[in-house]
């Protein structure tokens, strides 16, 4: 039986909740495993699997889409149309790396994802900058 432990979650409104999960096996072992839940009218309507550790999630509502981020900069868009990724280049660790991110949200219409190193992306005209 797969454990899990909820980590964030973003309520998109009053009635669609999204919620990021990890898998107690997979922390224990050092894998980047998530697992996000999403919940509609109080009603579990889904479950997708990542090999990533995601650490923040937000919902766009003009697309509309989850937004999830994971802390080496993957971020994740997830519609009806399917899943897209796109990666934050210099988020994670290594050279030339900023460090790892650690939440997303979006305000006045301009998506963020900050930092444990203080770093603080801005989504415009299509690219993290």
């Amino acid at each position: 039986m797969n454990r899990v432990y909820f980590v964030c979650g973003h309520a998109a409104n009053e009635s669609l909740l999204g919620v990021v999960s990890y898998l107690h096996e997979a922390d224990e072992a050092g894998a980047e495993f998530t697992r996000f839940y999403m919940i509609k009218n109080g009603e579990w309507v889904g479950q997708l699997e990542f090999n990533h550790e995601i650490k923040g999630v937000s919902f766009d509502s003009e697309i509309p889409a989850w937004i999830l981020l994971s802390k080496r900069g993957t971020v994740i868009e997830i519609s009806s149309s399917g899943e897209s990724f796109e990666e934050i280049t210099d988020a994670g660790t290594g050279p030339n790396k900023l460090g790892y991110l650690n939440c997303i949200r979006r305000i006045e219409g301009t998506f963020y994802a900050c930092g444990y190193r203080r770093q603080v992306y801005a989504y415009s005209e299509g690219t993290w900058k």
